[in-house]
């Protein structure tokens, strides 16, 4: 009698050890399809996903989130073939921990990493803002020929 209230209680916390890994994310499912990496982020529900996105290949990892933000995980894994070295230093295999708002869930595109950057935090936030801003930075640098002559022209104008 004695031995099998001991297998009994020791089954029950094998059992609800088993839930509790479940229910808090250890066991993932592993999504190779956007609908279901789709369907488990609406729902908050702990998922792996892979997705390649200009032929860069991004990892999601959703965490279970108990309270009213969903846990999302985002790194680069690697950068598109021919992306200069500069930027792959920059963004390869950076990572940024997110919190999404349940209630943005349904309407963020998590096709385009930029989507979510307002809700992250981490290197590869950081590296994507420093390809932005040296890119707004070239620009700029090229159209200021354009920008002197007009001003130039309108300072002769007003002579």
């Amino acid at each position: 009698m004695q031995k099998k209230k001991l297998i009994i209680i020791i089954s029950v916390f094998l059992f609800l050890l088993l839930a509790n890994f479940y229910y808090f994310g250890v066991f993932k499912k592993t999504c190779d399809l956007k609908e279901c990496f789709s369907e488990s982020i609406q729902s908050c529900s702990p998922a792996k996903y892979d997705n390649i996105v200009l032929n860069n290949i991004y990892h999601y990892d959703i965490s279970r989130s108990l309270g009213s933000e969903c846990k999302l995980s985002v790194s680069l894994e690697k950068s598109a073939e021919g992306t200069d070295v500069e930027t792959k230093e920059r963004v390869q295999g950076k990572s940024m921990k997110c919190l999404i708002p349940k209630i943005e869930l349904s309407k963020i595109n998590f096709n385009e990493v930029n989507n979510i950057l307002q809700y992250c935090t981490g290197p590869l936030k950081e590296g994507i803002y420093e390809i932005i801003i040296k890119n707004m930075y070239n620009v700029i640098l090229s159209n200021l020929g354009e920008v002197v002559s007009s001003v130039q022209t309108s300072l002769i104008k007003k002579i």
